[in-house]
């Protein structure tokens, strides 16, 4: 399956209603908003806002839902790199890609 392009600002919209707030107290990030990131094969939690930050800059046409095997479908191109947040396809959400 070929990557769809996408808009920065459709990516910055998928990737904040994904985003997660850490309600535990005991928890390390509590407070803090975060999403998942993988870059290859090691993957971390982001703040949201550094998230949003890689969005804002790529090139035009560097933001891509892409098919992932771990469910990280939205691709951010930056520097020759790709980042890959836990961010579904909002079409395909709950269902296998073709």
């Amino acid at each position: 399956m070929e990557p769809l392009r996408i808009t920065r600002e459709e990516a910055i919209a998928a990737l904040t209603a994904a985003a997660f707030t850490v309600t535990d107290p005991e928890d390390q990030n509590y407070g803090r908003t975060l999403t998942h990131c993988m870059m290859s094969f090691t993957g971390a939690d982001w703040d949201l806002s550094a998230a949003i930050e890689k969005i804002q800059q790529t090139d035009v046409g560097g933001v891509a839902w892409v098919k992932d095997m771990f469910g990280h479908e939205l691709s951010v191109l930056v520097d020759g790199r790709a980042y890959r947040f836990d961010v579904k396809r909002p079409d395909t959400a709950g269902a296998q890609w073709p």
